[in-house]
Parts: C-alpha cells; sequence; structure tokens
C-alpha cells in the first residue's frame, strides 16, 4: 500500500498541497519550528509524529462530517492523475485503510493509519524543510488522503472514533507538553460538529492563502461508494 501511495503523489511532491499546508500549521500551533545554537530551523520529530495523526484525524473529520469537501481534498490530493485512463475505484480500493484498522484493532485508527514514527528512528529532531522532501511527504500526504477515504467510506466507525480521540488527547496532553509541545491540555473541540467544523475551515484557508482546490473530476463523484455515500449524507 505505501508503494501505491509513493506512486500516485511521486509528481505532485513539487506542489504545495494540502496535506503540506495543514500539517505546517499544526505544528507552528504547537511552536515550531524552532532554532537552537545558530542551527537552521527545526521541528521535534515526537511532534511531527502527534500532527501527522491529528493530519489524519481532519481527514476523518472532513470524511465524516463534510462529505462533498472531502472527496474534493480527495481529488485535490491526487490532481495529476488520470481519472479516465485509471478508476476511481481503482484507488480506492488501493489505499483503503480499513483492514490495516481492523487488523491493528488496538491502536486508534488514525495510529493504524499513520507512517512509521520518525522519532522511533532515532532522530529527535529534523529540518523544517524536510518536510517539503520527496522522500518524506508522500507519507504523510498519503496517509491523510488514508483519512479522507475512512472517513467517507466508513462514516459510523469513524464517527466513534472521533468520540475516542477527546479521550486519548486529555490522557497524552501532559506528556506532550512536558516534550515542549505548546498545546492545551484540554481537548480543543467540546462537539464532533465543533470538530467538522475547524477542518472545513482548515480547508478553507488554504484555498484563501494558497490556491482553489482543483475541480473534482466526474469519475470521481460518480465512484458507486461516493455516490452511495452522498445519498446517505443527504436522507441524514
Amino acid at each position: 500500500m505505501v508503494s501505491d501511495i509513493k506512486n500516485e503523489h511521486a509528481s505532485i511532491t513539487s506542489l504545495y498541497v494540502l496535506a503540506q499546508f495543514i500539517l505546517a500549521q499544526l505544528l507552528r500551533n504547537m511552536g515550531f519550528p524552532q532554532k537552537k545554537f545558530g542551527k537552521k530551523a527545526e521541528v521535534n520529530t515526537r511532534a511531527v509524529d502527534s500532527a501527522v495523526q491529528i493530519l489524519i484525524q481532519i481527514g476523518i473529520g472532513l470524511g465524516v462530517g463534510r462529505p462533498a469537501l472531502a472527496v474534493h481534498a480527495l481529488a485535490d490530493s491526487f490532481q495529476l492523475r488520470d481519472w479516465s485512463g485509471d478508476s476511481a475505484t481503482k484507488l480506492l480500493n488501493s489505499i483503503d485503510p480499513n483492514q490495516r484498522i481492523v487488523t491493528n484493532c488496538n491502536k486508534r485508527p488514525c495510529q493504524a493509519i499513520a507512517p512509521p514514527s520518525l522519532a522511533d528512528m532515532g532522530r529527535e529532531s529534523i529540518p523544517w524543510q524536510s518536510l517539503g522532501d520527496p522522500r518524506l511527504a508522500p507519507h504523510y500526504t498519503g496517509a491523510f488522503a488514508q483519512g479522507l477515504i475512512w472517513g467517507l467510506l466508513y462514516p459510523k466507525e469513524a464517527e466513534k472514533a472521533s468520540d475516542m480521540e477527546r479521550i486519548y488527547y486529555e490522557q497524552q496532553a501532559p506528556f506532550w507538553i512536558s516534550h515542549g509541545l505548546k498545546i492545551s491540555p484540554k481537548y480543543a473541540w467540546a462537539t464532533n460538529a465543533d470538530f467538522y467544523n475547524n477542518c472545513e475551515q482548515m480547508v478553507e484557508s488554504f484555498v484563501s492563502d494558497r490556491r482553489p482546490l482543483v475541480n473534482t473530476p466526474k469519475e470521481l463523484l460518480s465512484e458507486p461508494r461516493i455516490m452511495q455515500r452522498f445519498r446517505e449524507n443527504t436522507e441524514a
């Protein structure tokens, strides 16, 4: 699955993509980048690991609470894809993370989706600029896309996971704060609806600060599971 994601994103890493924008915003909110002893701006790897999981949560939140916007974001994430020559169903099947989530039921969904931990690779920090490195970016941009897909295709399970995140955050916040993250000890959103609004605002911020999202291709809009999701959302 990782190779599929890297191949899909290989030609897009030179573009300023939505996932990169959100990840950078999350890390800035945590107090990064930081400069120490005249070195270049760096970011703590534990902070990156934490921010990537929040990035995945945002993808899931869009899929659950803002499905039309999630499909639009998915199209933008794969904007150089030949949709007419390669089916949307094939894409969804190739990076649908549900089996990994089910197999790793001892982990939170965003944890199961997340790429390998940077902190566990033995580095305390990495250069801020390396977040755009083509060797690193496909991992978190692909994870964001998987979050979008999981929220879209499994909304009931994903909404339950959002409830769990609130509990997990408040348990872990003291540990993250002790490692230098400038965050609140309390979860920022009182309800899932508040969180979905925040996810939407992040996309709006990207559009305002960077560029519009690309148009959603008809091949993606007509994918059977996407069409079913839109019908369910209308009936709800």
